[in-house]
């Protein structure tokens, strides 16, 4: 498939976006699929960022260069029909366009109805829930985000995928995540302390923190790490205030690559509540929270209200007193809030986005897409396996006890070498694929369980198809049995030829579907 971002980033509108979207992009690469992105070229933005991990970008020139920071709707830098068709420019000079990745407070409804007939899917990605969308897909990573602030503000069929089990996460938070835990709960006392105030901080807040922690009741042996973004007018200044703190171990880093490992690295974190909070939510790494933009209040409210942070409010709100009394109270309440804050991300968003945003139809015109398995799933594919359907055509037709089931879905879950997806529609689960790696052929071998209530909807289908669609350069195995006529008919028609002893193999086409 051949995807196309359109993102933006600049000193006005910072780098999250760009940041969440090569998270997806990323994991859509390592599937196998093509990626491209559209940008507008705002002063200080960080296209050469995109175009460090291996992606195009085509540029769009800048337009009004008063863009006001809390009138999200002027972001874009001109009007939207001026915008939506400087994209269709440039998307004449890339391959088709199968999905569209919009990720901009700029844009809405108009916008995406001039672009919709340039691309077969339309991905939308927002947090703010305040105007219509014209989509296929949304996806809000917001904490706890109800279905019901997007009905009124999309299609009916638009596929919703809303909460931090959407985060969009690089796969090194991920990595990180087991290693952290133990780290975490060994620790009874802040010794590390992490400022992270996103990749501009045009009012230079941090250097207000960093000041404010001079004067607080932090031991001087605290070590202490800035993290500067790759636009932030004030670097000298930041060196300036380290070069003189009464902190011993004083840190500023520029531009890093690795914050997964950093934030693993520190006991506590003052950050932005933008993209960034979940990153510290999936390391378990408590934070002071701080409102650097009016989209970010609610973030604050949430990760306070959850017990994973302290919110400061607005920059204009700071001072010693407030930080103070927050640095007391994480110190008393420190795994409480470790524990809080892991609750909240799982860190397999990205992974889990990547499976959502395909769709196929079943018989009846009922639109599925695969669900990344969690635990709460268990129970579930237990009774499925249960049935005698299943155990007639399974290549162990022993019937698994609940405990021996539990194993082997954790197993599924945690080995990095299988994918177990659920079918699903909406909130329903219709069946379910599994995709094991195969390490001497570089390829997967697929199962697909469809229950009693399934039968005959075409799910088994529908999950090739999307297995298919999902890993397009990939190849495929399946084992089955003579008497399970349907899968033999089925695999067939969908491209696998037999190659003995009852195994088939589909060769992947690698192009788009």
């Amino acid at each position: 498939m051949n995807f196309v971002f359109r993102v933006d980033s600049s000193l006005v509108i910072g780098s999250g976006h760009v940041y969440r979207c090569l998270s997806l992009a990323n994991q859509l690469k390592k599937f196998g699929h093509d990626l491209s992105f559209i940008c507008t070229d705002h002063p200080g933005n960080i296209c050469s960022i995109i175009r460090s991990f291996g992606f195009k970008v085509s540029l769009i020139p800048a337009g009004n260069s008063n863009i006001d920071p809390e009138l999200t709707s002027s972001w874009l830098g001109r009007s939207y029909r001026g915008d939506a068709k400087a994209t269709i420019s440039n998307l004449e000079e890339l391959p088709r366009v199968d999905y569209m990745v919009v990720d901009h407070y700029g844009i809405d409804s108009r916008w995406e109805a001039m672009l919709k007939p340039c691309t077969r899917h339309l991905v939308v990605i927002d947090d703010l829930a305040n105007r219509f969308h014209h989509c296929d897909t949304l996806l809000d990573q917001t904490y706890a985000r109800d279905l019901s602030a997007y009905y009124p503000l999309v299609p009916e069929f638009t596929n919703l995928l809303l909460g931090t089990d959407f985060a969009l996460l690089r796969d090194e938070f991920l990595q990180f995540k087991d290693k952290i835990l133990v780290k975490r709960k060994n620790t009874s006392k802040v010794k590390s302390l992490l400022v992270s105030l996103g990749g501009t901080d045009r009012n230079n807040v941090t250097k207000e923190l960093m000041l404010m922690l001079e004067n607080s009741s932090l031991n001087s042996s605290v070590r202490i790490t800035i993290i500067v973004g790759p636009n932030n007018p004030h670097q000298s200044s930041l060196v300036d205030v380290s070069n003189t703190s009464r902190f011993t171990n004083y840190k500023v880093l520029f531009a890093v690559s690795n914050m997964a490992e950093i934030l693993s690295q520190h006991d506590l974190a003052i950050g932005a509540s933008g993209a960034s909070a979940w990153e510290r939510c999936a390391l378990g790494l408590p934070s002071i929270s701080i409102e650097l933009a009016e989209n970010q209040k609610e973030i604050c409210k949430i990760l306070e209200h959850q017990g994973a942070s302290i919110a400061l409010g607005s920059p204009s709100e700071l001072n010693g007193t407030k930080l103070e009394q927050a640095l007391n109270y994480i110190q008393s309440n420190y795994q409480s809030m470790v524990s809080k804050s892991i609750a909240l991300v799982d860190a397999h968003g990205s992974r889990r986005a990547a499976a959502c945003i395909f769709q196929t139809s079943l018989k009846d015109g009922l639109l599925v897409h695969l669900k990344l398995a969690n635990s709460n799933d268990c129970q579930q594919l237990f009774e499925w396996q249960q049935e005698p359907a299943t155990r007639e055509y399974a290549l162990n037709p022993s019937i698994p006890s609940y405990i021996e089931h539990q194993l082997w879905f954790q197993r599924q879950l945690s080995d990095k070498n299988y994918h177990l997806y659920m079918v699903s529609s909406k909130d329903t689960q219709l069946g379910m694929l599994r995709l094991d790696w195969l390490v001497e052929f570089s390829a997967y071998e697929v199962s697909i369980v469809t229950p009693d209530s399934s039968k005959r909807l075409g799910v088994a289908k529908a999950a090739l198809e999307l297995a298919i669609i999902l890993m397009p350069k990939t190849d495929f195995y399946a084992t089955i049995l003579p008497q399970n006529v349907a899968s033999l008919a089925l695999f067939r028609k969908q491209g696998f030829q037999y190659i003995g002893n009852n195994r088939f193999r589909y060769a992947a086409k690698g192009c788009s579907a």
